[in-house]
């Protein structure tokens, strides 16, 4: 059913190129208005991974922003002791998904003394004022990276807990209602926060793509398939159908060699059922620090199609 095939060529960002990007450079969030785009232009040039959103004021559109990205800094830009932007600095520094990393203020340089004062009293966080020179920016980004990956390989990523299933009846896509797959709605949920767990622990994370062409035609074939999955992955790992023919699996703590063996075995229990398919495999370990969860996919799907025969 199935045959090996080179792997695919890697997706590029259509939004930047990862290639103008060091593998092993920070990654920078920035929130908020001018003085944040201005930070982002000139971490961007020195050669950092950055992404920059406006403020909302929706605090956990913030927080889910973060968690997408995993930044290991995070600046805010503030104009004032009453600037909107407190109380997104309040929810990112309590949320136990961002509560970790280092947040720092962008103000204006020359903000009178009782501004910060104010400032700090509310949320207590360190402070860059912008204007004069770009030194001091560029000199407390590398500071922070460097002690937040020296924080991070030091300490024990928190354990995985097995996801809790969805309920909703068809899956939230509406492809089908195998009773043992998580719905395409929450797997795309759950990646990118996968992601973020990844880089922020320096832990791997595999993704399996099992495309079955014409699966959807034929009756009972997508719960075999199902079954295969079930019986083939481990609790903590997440498996659902993400289109008529594509089923994908994540696979925590998991590098390139320990994925390939979960391929075998499930090319082994898939090829007890009478329907075609193919698997690619992917592990963040083998990829860019600064894939995005689409191209991951993306290169676990092209893989999966590549490899299989009709």
């Amino acid at each position: 059913m199935r045959e090996s095939a080179a792997s695919p060529e890697p997706l590029t960002s259509e939004a930047s190129s990862p290639a103008a990007v060091p593998i092993d450079a920070g990654r920078v969030l920035c929130i908020g208005g001018d003085l944040a785009r201005g930070a982002a232009e000139v971490l961007r040039t020195a050669g950092y991974a950055v992404e920059c959103v406006e403020s909302c004021p929706e605090p956990d559109t913030l927080v889910r922003a973060a968690t997408g990205f995993g930044p290991d800094v995070i600046y805010v830009s503030l104009m004032s002791s009453e600037d909107g932007n407190l109380s997104a600095i309040r929810e990112l520094s309590l949320d136990r998904r961002t509560a970790g990393v280092p947040l720092i203020a962008l103000v204006r340089s020359g903000l009178d003394a009782g501004a910060i004062e104010a400032i700090y009293a509310r949320v207590g966080c360190d402070f860059v004022p912008r204007g004069r020179s770009d030194v001091l920016l560029l000199a407390r980004t590398e500071l922070l990276i460097r002690l937040s990956r020296t924080r991070a390989s030091s300490r024990v990523a928190p354990e995985i807990e097995p996801p809790k299933r969805v309920e909703e009846p068809g899956g939230a896509d509406g492809v089908g209602p195998e009773a043992s797959l998580y719905s395409a709605a929450y797997f795309f949920r759950r990646l990118p926060s996968e992601l973020a767990r990844t880089r922020r622990y320096g832990r791997p994370l595999a993704l399996l793509a099992v495309f079955c062409p014409g699966v959807h035609k034929r009756a009972n074939a997508a719960v075999r398939v199902a079954d295969a999955l079930q019986r083939t992955l481990r609790q903590c790992d997440v498996s659902a159908r993400v289109d008529e023919d594509l089923f994908v699996c994540m696979l925590p703590e998991t590098r390139s060699h320990d994925a390939l063996q979960v391929e075998q075995r499930l090319t082994q229990a898939l090829d007890r059922h009478d329907v075609a398919f193919g698997i690619g495999a992917v592990s963040t370990d083998a990829c860019p620090s600064t894939i995005t969860p689409h191209e991951l996919l993306g290169r676990a799907r092209c893989g999966a199609q590549a490899r299989c025969r009709q």
